[in-house]
C-alpha cells in the first residue's frame, strides 16, 4: 500500500501485477483489513486487569524473596 501512497495513479490490478501479489489481498487491505502481523491475537485468556493483578503479584513475591506459586496466581485474579 506504501507503492499506492508513493504512484497514485497505478490503480489496484496494476499494482497487483506489478508486486506479483493477489487482487483480492490489496483490495481488502485498501478498505482497511489487517495483515495477519497487524491483527490482534485471538488466544488472549487473560483481560487487561487480570495481567495487572498477576504481574502485581508475581512482583510482590519477588519483593518478598518466595517464588509465586499457582495457586496464588490464580487466587490474585
Amino acid at each position: 500500500m506504501e507503492a499506492a501512497e508513493a504512484d497514485a495513479r497505478l490503480n489496484i490490478r496494476e499494482m497487483s501485477h506489478r508486486y506479483h501479489v493477489p487482487y483480492d489481498r490489496l483490495y481488502a487491505r485498501s478498505r482497511g483489513r489487517m495483515s495477519k502481523e497487524e491483527r490482534p491475537g485471538s488466544n488472549q485468556h487473560l483481560t487487561e486487569v487480570q495481567v495487572v493483578a498477576v504481574n502485581d503479584c508475581i512482583a510482590r513475591c519477588d519483593t518478598l524473596g518466595m517464588p509465586a506459586t499457582i495457586p496464588q496466581l490464580r487466587d490474585a485474579m
